[in-house]
């Protein structure tokens, strides 16, 4: 959680809150007025920083970034109009267009600026610019070295209070508002935002005059920027403002976990500084914006290919010579298997010889047992119609593709009216991929079929030898035997 001791700088006092800051709020924790011997200056700076370093230890507020708010004495607010240019020239323009409405050197005062309006292509933008003298800075700057701080920011006092406004509320407003308190010296700040944006800033006395005064500045204001209207005036510290046409309230920005102060008008502005603060500063006088070079995208990006050149060069030699050593090592595991791959190779070269024989043979060798079996499953058992010769043989493959090793010869008798019986037996063999039939001749009462035989597997043998039963023979005719006539003798 960051932390800072928001200052206001309004002589001859120093008021400190210690504020803590988280989700774009900020919450007091601590609270020291200092009182300051002399005027600060840079002569002054040191003796007065070290005071205020024995007043933070004896009440026990830690050091942390300091945020210090200039009165509205203190600097000079200009309201300028620049043409559109781009990001890299604006706070070139900004200074140029300003030093035109300075009195002063533009070497002895240090600017900030801010926008009033979004720059437009073809458009040109209010730009509001803050001026202060050189000197301020410098002495702000010693003074908190010399209490053993660092400067954060320097903000002016009306920039700051914009931080009081909708304090409490949810979200900000857009209306368009007055803020008057009190300041030190018997004077008071006027100041009216458009939203939280600044859009008028004076000091003006505390006397009886002041109703007066209010009302007068709220006709210059509509003089000069006629869209602006005031819709109502928040006070601090003023005890009675009279009626000066516009509805006024009192300000209520604490919060009820902030450490209130027993007079807490004082340190409004550094309530309203560490406010903004936690959201973003709309200048800063201690880090105003300065000219932006001009980049040249080529250059950056052939930095940026240098650079990583740099990097990744010697990471992929390393990667590299990693890689090709695991390469050398895997190299010389795989020759060692190969090797022995090699000589295991040669030694079962003549078991190898046996088993590619023992292939061959399996893949040529047939079953003729089993395939007359087929043949005779297939063959017609009718009568008349006889085998008379059957012959099987090896032979040869007659291509890498053909898987038939053998043949039976088939060779019969038929009757004249059987050769449909022979044509029905060749046609039995057409679907099996294991036998094919060739060049069958028929001759008169003779024919002959020559089937080739592929090897198959033993339970391909699906073939069912069915033998019909053997015809039946009638019985001889019996003739009675007639007796033999008595002979005469």
């Amino acid at each position: 959680m960051p932390r800072f001791l928001a200052m206001d700088w309004d002589a001859p006092k120093l008021h400190v809150l210690g504020v803590s800051t988280s989700k774009g709020h900020a919450r007091v924790e601590q609270s020291l007025a200092v009182a300051l011997a002399h005027d600060l200056t840079t002569a002054s700076a040191s003796n007065l920083g070290r005071s205020l370093k024995d007043s933070l230890a004896a009440a026990n507020i830690a050091p942390a970034p300091v945020l210090v708010a200039l009165g509205r004495d203190k600097i000079i607010l200009k309201e300028i109009s620049i043409p559109f240019v781009p990001a890299s020239e604006e706070a070139m323009v900004v200074r140029f267009q300003a030093a035109k409405e300075m009195t002063e050197s533009a070497s002895e005062v240090v600017f900030d600026y801010t926008f009033l309006s979004r720059p437009q292509p073809g458009q040109t933008t209010r730009v509001q610019v803050v001026f202060v003298r050189k000197s301020i800075v410098a002495a702000v700057t010693a003074l908190c070295q010399s209490a053993g701080l660092k400067l954060h920011a320097l903000v002016p006092r009306p920039f700051a209070l914009a931080g009081l406004l909708d304090r409490k509320a949810s979200s900000k407003s857009s209306l368009v508002r007055g803020l008057l308190l009190s300041a030190g010296a018997g004077e008071a700040e006027f100041c009216v935002y458009a939203g939280d944006r600044l859009e008028w800033a004076r000091t003006l006395p505390a006397g009886p005059g002041l109703t007066a005064d209010v009302a007068k500045n709220l006709m210059l204001l509509v003089a000069q920027k006629s869209e602006l209207e005031v819709e109502r005036i928040e006070t601090a510290g003023i005890a009675d403002l009279g009626d000066i046409g516009v509805p006024h309230e009192e300000l209520k920005p604490w919060l009820d976990n902030d450490q209130r102060p027993p007079n807490p008008t004082p340190f409004l502005a550094a309530l309203g500084l560490a406010e903004i603060a936690a959201t973003g500063l709309p200048v800063n006088l201690a880090a105003p914006k300065e000219p932006k070079p001009v980049v040249n995208t080529n250059q950056v990006r052939l930095k940026y290919a240098s650079i990583a050149a740099a990097i990744l060069v010697p990471l992929l030699i390393l990667g590299w010579y990693v890689s090709l050593s695991k390469k050398r090592s895997s190299i010389k595991e795989l020759e060692v298997a190969k090797e022995e791959f090699e000589s295991s190779w040669k030694t079962l070269e003549q078991e190898r010889l046996d088993v590619a024989a023992l292939k061959e043979w399996e893949q040529s060798t047939i079953s003729w047992l089993d395939e007359f079996y087929d043949v005779s499953a297939r063959f017609p058992h009718v009568q008349g119609l006889r085998i008379t010769q059957v012959a099987a043989t090896q032979m040869r493959r007659r291509g890498p593709k053909d898987n038939f090793t053998g043949m039976i010869s088939i060779h019969g008798l038929m009757n004249s009216d059987q050769d449909q019986l022979v044509a029905q037996f060749i046609e039995s063999m057409q679907g099996d991929k294991y036998l094919k039939v060739q060049s069958p001749t028929q001759k008169a009462n003779e024919f002959t079929v020559k089937i080739d035989v592929a090897p198959r597997p033993p339970l391909h043998h699906e073939a069912r030898l069915e033998i019909p039963p053997p015809p039946k023979i009638a019985p001889p005719p019996v003739t009675e035997e007639k007796p033999e006539a008595p002979s005469d003798e």
